[in-house]
């Protein structure tokens, strides 16, 4: 587990959640869509003393906390990370609000964790999530057909074993981040309103959503130069563009110049290729180079022929 999902020490809670009139007040996601992609996507948005920025029963965050972690940040990134804070509250906020569901989770079941570390006590929390997970013959085929250049031709039946243990493990790591976002549908979770208002303009100063905002499709790869020489799915996806430009936006970023960015839409390695329907909505992910057939075959979910 990162180090950023389990971090620091739980803050006790000394103020009261707002108070709403019986309606239900709106998440971040109904309100500001795509804008976050973890703990905070179903978090409520809600007035919240002045100086705090995050509010649930044991977890708070607080503004002085944010620009501590900034300050922390090299400085080279500091600028990218400034139009990026929800990012960056949802990063700090995530390992706290975990430890507190796993160890209210650890309560209900009279478990006792008082000789365990927060790394235990929240890894104990997902092996349910995680061990629910399976793997079909026909998913690690299929995974082995996409990557068939990656794998340096060597025949499947060699590679299966192997190729099964890394398409399992990347599904339970989604498993476990579907689970992290939906944390404000278990949990009172309240982001303040009016300093999310005031991020938002920045947080979407970027070529991805800007895109997304457009109202029509948008396939977008995260690639750059690796050190076998040029990107190879570049010329890819300049002749995806040139091919569907009148139906699809298509995005060629270099991620390490939008290395915040990159880290916010859930890119660990490049290549990595993310497919939004014309709302927004993410339809399709993939790591490792495409063809243009590939794509072209993804691309119709979406409409695009």
């Amino acid at each position: 587990m990162k180090s950023m999902l389990v971090g620091a020490l739980m803050v006790a809670a000394a103020l009261a959640l707002p108070a709403f009139s019986g309606e239900k007040p709106p998440s971040v996601e109904e309100t500001y869509p795509g804008l976050t992609s973890g703990a905070l996507a179903y978090a409520a948005l809600g007035d919240l003393p002045e100086g705090v920025l995050l509010k649930s029963d044991a977890v708070q965050v607080s503004a002085k906390e944010l620009q501590e972690e900034i300050d922390k940040a090299p400085e080279l990134l500091r600028d990218q990370i400034k139009k990026n804070l929800p990012f960056v509250l949802e990063q700090m906020a995530t390992g706290k609000l975990l430890l507190a569901a796993a160890r209210k989770g650890a309560a209900e079941k009279k478990t006792d964790v008082s000789k365990k570390t927060d790394d235990d006590i929240i890894r104990d929390y997902f092996d349910p999530v995680a061990s629910a997970v399976k793997v079909t013959k026909k998913e690690v085929k299929n995974f082995y057909d996409r990557n068939v250049a990656l794998c340096g031709g060597t025949p499947f039946e060699k590679m299966k074993d192997e190729l099964e243990a890394y398409v399992l493990q990347q599904k339970k790591e989604a498993a476990v981040m579907a689970h992290v976002r939906t944390l404000g549908q278990r949990m009172d979770i309240t982001v303040s309103a009016a300093w999310l208002k005031a991020q938002v303009p920045l947080a979407r100063d970027n070529p991805v959503d800007k895109a997304r905002g457009a109202g029509k499709p948008v396939f977008v790869d995260f690639g750059g130069k690796s050190c076998c020489g040029p990107d190879q799915m570049l010329p890819v996806v300049e002749a995806i563009e040139g091919k569907f430009k009148d139906k699809l936006a298509v995005l060629y970023v270099e991620a390490k110049d939008y290395q915040v960015l990159a880290a916010r839409y859930g890119v660990n390695s490049i290549p990595a290729q993310i497919l939004f329907d014309k709302d927004g909505k993410e339809v399709f992910r993939h790591s490792g180079l495409m063809s243009g057939e590939e794509i072209a075959e993804q691309l119709k979910a979406v409409g695009v022929k």
